[in-house]
């Protein structure tokens, strides 16, 4: 007698959250589909993978995850080291999702949910209804090379898609200053472009909303023009991400002389 099928779960984002929440979920027997827009893995980490994390090993790490680096016979991160954005991938996420794969998990790249809902209910149907919350969730998906198809089943879907290149926005007021809608869509294209393997424009577009390298993969966008000294930097904010990106600018004036 063949076993009944495992309830479905919906991942939306392959980054760490989304990569730990699909582990946990099939270790406790769900049947997991994970959804990922960019190329490869953890795409928003990728982007700041020259940054160090101030967070240890030991808070980045979860119980499931560490139960999976066991069963694959990988070798555990120290816990009190503070890995690099890209040692957090190679040595915790990459892992993670090689252990999905053994299990079955299907993960989806360059894919993205487009919209979510309850079975054939409509948004106004059965609000705070019991019939509506037992209602299975639906899935409209497309892909890069843009097909759709729906996806029908789930249990429970878990949004992990992040708030990194989603950053407040600079004019008066949290309003978009003139010109800035435009400025951020221009460099999102530009940072899927790049996560789905394309090298990046030089000089990237005069935003950023992230973390830059500026030390490498950007550099050009931080140095003057040709027949120029100087070029006028905007740093909006003040926490780590800034103070980061402001140590790696005076770091690469002093190194070209432009300090």
């Amino acid at each position: 007698e063949s076993s009944p099928p495992k309830p479905r779960i919906l991942v939306i984002g392959a980054g760490p959250i989304g990569i730990d929440a699909a582990v946990a979920c099939s270790f406790a027997g769900f049947a997991v589909t994970t959804v990922e827009r960019g190329k490869n893995i953890a795409a928003s980490v990728r982007d700041w993978g020259h940054c160090r994390l101030f967070s240890s090993n030991e808070l980045n790490h979860s119980e499931a995850g560490l139960y999976a680096l066991n069963e694959l016979g990988v070798a555990t991160p120290p816990k009190a080291h503070c890995p690099t954005g890209m040692e957090y991938i190679d040595g915790y996420l990459e892992p993670l999702t090689r252990c999905l794969e053994e299990r079955g998990a299907e993960l989806l790249m360059q894919t993205q949910v487009v919209s979510i809902g309850r079975g054939s209910q409509l948004k106004g149907d059965q609000v705070g209804a019991t019939a509506r919350a037992a209602a299975p969730f639906s899935a409209l998906m497309a892909n890069d090379a843009g097909d759709e198809w729906r996806r029908d089943g789930f249990v429970a879907v878990v949004d992990a898609t992040g708030s990194y290149g989603n950053g407040n926005y600079v004019g008066r007021g949290g309003v978009p200053a003139v010109g800035e809608r435009k400025l951020r869509a221009d460099a999102m294209d530009e940072q899927h472009a790049e996560a789905a393997g394309a090298k990046p424009r030089v000089p990237r577009s005069v935003f950023f909303d992230g973390l830059p390298d500026v030390l490498d993969r950007h550099a050009a966008s931080f140095l003057p023009r040709a027949g120029t000294r100087k070029i006028s930097l905007a740093l909006v904010g003040s926490g780590y991400s800034a103070a980061t990106v402001l140590r790696d600018v005076l770091e690469l004036a002093a190194s070209r002389g432009n300090l």
